[in-house]
């Protein structure tokens, strides 16, 4: 049934994606929501020392993304997902 779907709905998603771009939005506000919620959050506690990072749940590729492992060896104390 996915297979079904995916093949009907691929060429209509490749020609909105051509419309708006060429890619999916979805990363890029993904990346300004969190930058301007790092900025919120470092106003009201600027002791934290906050930082923010992008995760997805679901990616074709993880090169790009910041892992556990990543964090792990950067010290990081306290994560909030």
């Amino acid at each position: 049934m996915a297979q079904w779907i995916a093949k009907r709905r691929t060429p209509k998603v490749v020609e909105q994606y051509r419309e708006i771009g060429g890619g999916s939005p979805i990363r890029k506000w993904t990346e300004v929501q969190g930058a301007e919620m790092v900025k919120i959050l470092d106003n009201i506690s600027p002791a934290t020392g906050l930082s923010g990072f992008l995760f997805f749940s679901v990616s074709i590729t993880l090169e790009d993304y910041i892992t556990m492992t990543e964090l792990k060896n950067m010290s990081v104390k306290k994560n909030v997902f």
